[in-house]
């Protein structure tokens, strides 16, 4: 909606000072109705007709006229410099038409960035975070995520072969992979040894001790696999999680070996 303007001045001005009252009130209505209507300043006789009750109307338009704040045309009159301080039909229109289309650009990007957030917190959902734990609880039918030392689980823990409490479980020390594990490397194109180095590290990060480590083996395989095709995360930041839990196994088996000596001795 426009807004019909009058300079702070307009009071004082010389024409406008010395209309008298009826006429002024004339004149402001005149010129808020064309802004409301958008006649660029015309005010036809139908128009006076509708837009004042003030007593000897024509009487004040004459007196308008005469004073050169109205100026008479062949359908009625224009309100003098009228579109000096207001802006023409033309204007408002295309005004109106540019904040149509700010608006409706707005909406689009506003979907656009709410079905983005959507697809994100979807794809989030469906890819496995190796670093974050399994918030599945565990059961004792050894079906759900295996539960460290403390409870917890990881991006490899919902195998039931990794239970850190299940019955016959046995150390990592002298496990080496099956021959079918190494044909479940090759045909998921992954390096068997340095996947060899990543689970051990793993497992006696978490210390770790199962009954079937070649079944957990196989399990961390199938899910290395998942992982770099869905690209959960970037690679520098995988590299720099599992270096940190190889060191962390490192200097496991330092204490474990430190402690045996002072045992022996």
């Amino acid at each position: 909606m426009p807004w019909a303007r009058f300079d702070d001045t307009f009071p004082a001005h010389r024409k406008v000072r010395r209309l008298s009252d009826g006429a002024f009130r004339l004149h402001v209505t005149a010129v808020c109705f064309s802004s409301h209507d958008l006649t660029d300043g015309l005010i036809t006789h139908e128009d006076l007709e509708e837009l004042t009750a003030i007593k000897q109307a024509d009487k004040r338009v004459n007196e308008l006229v005469l004073r050169g704040v109205w100026e008479p045309v062949a359908d009625g009159w224009i309100i003098h410099d009228y579109l000096d301080y207001n802006p023409s039909r033309k204007q408002v229109m295309a005004d109106r038409s540019a904040a149509r289309e700010r608006q409706q650009r707005a909406r689009e990007r506003r979907a656009a960035s709410q079905r983005d957030a959507r697809r994100d917190s979807q794809r989030e959902s469906q890819t496995p975070d190796p670093t974050r734990p399994d918030p599945s609880p565990s059961t004792t039918d050894g079906l759900s995520g295996a539960v460290g030392p403390r409870g917890g689980s990881d991006a490899h823990g919902d195998d039931p072969e990794l239970e850190t409490y299940a019955p016959r479980a046995r150390s990592l020390d002298g496990w080496k992979p099956s021959e079918r594990c190494r044909r479940v490397a090759l045909t998921k194109s992954l390096d068997v040894d340095e996947q060899r180095e990543l689970f051990s590290a793993h497992a006696r990060t978490h210390n770790r001790q199962v009954a079937d480590w070649d079944a957990a083996f196989e399990s961390w395989l199938l899910k290395s696999a998942q992982l770099a095709k869905a690209g959960a995360r970037p690679l520098d930041r995988q590299a720099e999680i599992l270096r940190r839990e190889m060191e962390a196994a490192q200097a496991h088996d330092a204490q474990q070996q430190t402690e045996r000596l002072e045992i022996e001795a």
